[in-house]
C-alpha cells in the first residue's frame, strides 16, 4: 500500500536543472582621476576563491602560544606620567606586559604614506583611541 501523491506535491521531486551560474561586475571609472580610481586586480583574489589561500583562522594553534592586546588610551590630549600594569599582570594568563621601551628599533606601526609616523608609544598623546601600549 503505497502512499498518494497529488500533481501538486508531486512536481517537487522532479529534478531541477540549470546551467552554471556566471556573474560580472562593471564600474564606471573617471581616467582624469587616475591612478586614485583606477580598477585594477586584487592580487590575492585568485588564492582566495581557488580555496589556497591561508587565513590566521586556518592556522592551528601551537604549544605554549601568545596572543597580545593593544590597550588604547581613554583621554586625548594627555601626557602618560606613568603605567601601572599590576592589574593587567595579575589576571589568569597573562605572561608579561610590553611598552615601547622594550622593543627594539623604530616602533612604528602607522602607514607613514598617509600618517606622520608615530612611536608604538609616545608620552603626549594626540588623539583619541591611539594605541599606547
Amino acid at each position: 500500500a503505497g502512499s498518494h501523491i497529488s500533481a501538486r506535491n508531486a512536481s517537487a521531486i522532479t529534478s531541477l536543472k540549470r546551467g552554471v551560474s556566471s556573474g560580472k561586475q562593471t564600474f564606471s571609472s573617471d581616467k582624469s582621476l587616475y591612478p586614485l580610481t583606477e580598477p585594477i586586480h586584487k592580487l590575492e583574489a585568485a588564492a582566495q576563491v581557488s580555496g589556497s589561500a591561508q587565513f590566521v583562522a586556518d592556522i592551528p594553534s601551537l604549544p605554549n602560544e601568545l596572543f597580545i592586546h593593544f590597550v588604547l588610551a581613554t583621554k586625548a590630549p594627555a601626557k602618560i606620567e606613568s603605567i601601572d600594569a599590576s592589574k593587567a599582570l595579575a589576571m589568569p594568563g597573562v605572561v608579561t606586559f610590553l611598552t615601547a621601551n622594550d622593543i627594539p628599533g623604530k616602533n612604528n606601526f602607522t602607514l607613514s604614506l598617509f600618517l606622520v609616523p608615530r612611536r608604538f608609544l609616545q608620552l603626549r598623546l594626540r588623539m583619541l583611541d591611539k594605541r599606547w601600549a
